[in-house]
Formats: structure tokens, C-alpha cells, sequence
């Protein structure tokens, strides 16, 4: 896989967007993939993991290519995004969301610390640690 480099950036609504540039993979080409808040060197080499030609769901991409180990005992706040764990006094500061990348009808979320959540359109999510 070679990834090119020279991400394109703009904002909109004052927040940054960038697109990425396309993956060449095994003489294949992936189209750009979208992310918002923030721009794609924050996500490392997560979103190449990323291949709209594969018809796979992200999990089963990012399980393939790295390993997705689901992480229990996060609670999110559908209000802000925000994350937080653990229980009664014991609760770590949440977390707020860095970057999104919209990857067919799932949102990709990207936390502090290499958190990446996987939500659904039903609102349904999985989150594990990438990095």
C-alpha cells in the first residue's frame, strides 16, 4: 500500500475538513475519504485501514488490518459525543471527540488517546483503542 501525501484541507462552518487522497492498493484505487473536525494526520494510519472499494463494514476492515477489540464500560453523552468511564465516584474526565470520518453510512469517531468509536446509523456503536 502507498499513501501518498499532501492532504487537502478547507474549512467550512469554521471547522477544518480534509479529504484525503486516494489509496493506491495493489492496483486499486479507494476513493477519498472524508473527515471533519479535524484533518487526517491526527488519525495516524487508521484511515488507511479504510477501503471504499471493499464492500466490508469499518469494524470488519479495521479488525483485518490491525485488530478491533471492542472496549466495555464507556457511556456517551448523544448530546456532545462525549465519552466517559467508569462508575459513581470512580469517573475518569470525558472524553471529546477529535475527528470524524464518514466512511459509507458509519461515522468513525476519533478520541483522545487513540480511541476510535464506530457508530451506526441506528445510533448503535463499538469503540477500541488504535494505536
Amino acid at each position: 500500500m502507498k499513501r501518498p501525501g499532501g492532504y487537502r484541507q478547507w474549512l467550512k462552518d469554521g471547522k477544518v475538513v480534509a479529504v484525503s487522497p486516494l489509496f493506491e492498493r495493489e492496483n486499486q484505487v479507494s476513493a477519498p475519504i472524508v473527515a471533519v473536525g479535524g484533518d487526517l494526520d491526527a488519525w495516524g494510519l487508521i484511515a488507511s485501514f479504510l477501503n471504499t472499494d471493499d464492500p466490508r463494514p469499518a469494524k470488519e476492515q479495521f479488525d483485518a488490518h490491525y485488530g478491533w477489540r471492542h472496549f466495555e464500560g464507556f457511556k456517551l453523552d448523544l448530546d456532545n459525543m462525549s465519552l466517559t468511564y467508569g462508575e459513581g465516584d470512580d469517573v475518569d474526565p470525558p472524553l471529546s471527540p477529535v475527528s470524524v470520518i464518514f466512511f459509507r453510512q458509519e461515522k468513525i469517531i476519533l478520541y483522545p488517546h487513540a480511541w476510535v468509536m464506530i457508530m451506526q446509523p441506528d445510533r448503535s456503536w463499538e469503540i477500541a483503542r488504535m494505536d
